[in-house]
């Protein structure tokens, strides 16, 4: 499934790419770099009051280094809906540079991924009402043989629903850590319109369903 999500990928950004302009490649992205996305994406959270904030944290980027910005979605190894309404940045060669990765829990910091690494399909562009496979055959086609007709926002909610937050990942460690953080940022600010709210039920949520497992 993997190397199917790779070459729709692939195809789609071939095109995107022929629409929209960037700047940077893969050696843009070093450890030096790498730092630095991780400095900023926390001085966002913080200024924010937590959040993954991977759209504030994109369009800064794009600012400052002219790096594209592109609506996703997340998806497991298996193809499965982790998240949708996602941004990521994407250079001139083609790499994707996800710098708010840590907020899936995967223990990945920030994911750089050029077009011929395994899993640059986890990341595809989000299917809604007015673009998915049955509306932009051409740009879309990796995917027409396996949609199945849902749009992201619906199947996210579906697979929270059915299988809890954090139905992705097997070691729940990095997930919480991430969460905590959040909620204390949150809380620093006395609260953001029910975030800490819905951070806790997260938190609660982990908890339970791994304590379950534990026990089992």
């Amino acid at each position: 499934m993997t190397a199917v999500m790779d070459d729709a990928m692939r195809h789609y950004v071939r095109i995107h790419m022929t629409q929209y302009a960037s700047k940077g490649s893969r050696e843009d992205v070093g450890p030096e770099m790498v730092d630095y996305l991780i400095r900023l994406r926390d001085e966002v959270r913080e200024m924010e009051g937590g959040g993954g904030m991977c759209g504030i944290v994109t369009e800064e980027l794009h600012d400052l280094f002219g790096w594209d910005r592109l609506a996703v979605s997340y998806l497991s190894p298996s193809g499965e809906l982790i998240t949708s309404g996602h941004f990521v940045s994407l250079l001139s060669d083609g790499t994707i540079v996800d710098p708010t990765a840590d907020q899936f829990g995967e223990g990945r910091n920030v994911v750089v991924l050029s077009p011929g690494d395994q899993g640059y399909g986890r990341y595809r562009p989000e299917f809604y009402q007015d673009f998915h496979p049955g509306t932009h055959p051409d740009v879309l086609s990796g995917w027409a043989g396996s949609w199945a007709g849902e749009f992201d926002v619906d199947a996210e909610m579906r697979l929270r629903k059915e299988r809890g937050y954090g139905w992705w990942v097997d070691d729940p460690s990095f997930l919480t850590e991430y969460c905590k953080r959040q909620l204390e940022l949150c809380e620093a600010r006395g609260g953001t319109l029910g975030y800490d709210e819905y951070i806790r039920a997260n938190l609660a949520d982990l908890d339970g369903r791994f304590a379950t497992a534990c026990a089992a």
